[in-house]
């Protein structure tokens, strides 16, 4: 079976589901996981189709970290104004001189289930800097 027909057949329901959360809760699924922990950096603002959102709501521990302490408020998707972040969200601009020490800052497992980094051209970058042990 194609990974593309597997996930068409997979079956998810979640309010907070979106694409990504759907090929995320299927390569859980099928590869398994450890400690239900995961790192997302890059988040937004977890409201509502994060990558990750779906994971705390089936009770996974995990971190969520972004670099602006505001979002847009969108009326018809025109910006009207901006609020604060969700409290969760560690506020730091990640690159690729502090990923390992924001790692261990914030006491992230040295062994967890799941990395998203959704920070555009510099992901290679930083992913390629990563060491924390």
């Amino acid at each position: 079976m194609s990974i593309t027909t597997a996930l068409e057949n997979h079956k998810f329901k979640n309010p907070y589901s979106n694409d990504y959360s759907k090929i995320i809760d299927y390569l859980l699924k099928t590869i398994g996981y450890a400690n239900k922990f995961y790192v997302e950096i890059g988040c937004n603002d977890t409201i509502p189709y994060d990558n990750t959102r779906f994971l705390k709501e089936l009770n996974w521990n995990g971190i969520w970290i972004d670099s602006c302490d505001t979002v847009p408020i969108l009326d018809n998707d025109k910006k009207v104004g901006t609020r604060l972040k969700n409290k969760s969200i560690k506020i730091h601009h990640v690159t690729k001189e502090n990923i390992n020490s924001l790692f261990k800052q914030y006491y992230i497992p040295n062994s967890f289930d799941f990395l998203c980094l959704d920070l555009g051209l510099n992901v290679f970058w930083i992913w390629k800097e990563l060491t924390y042990t």
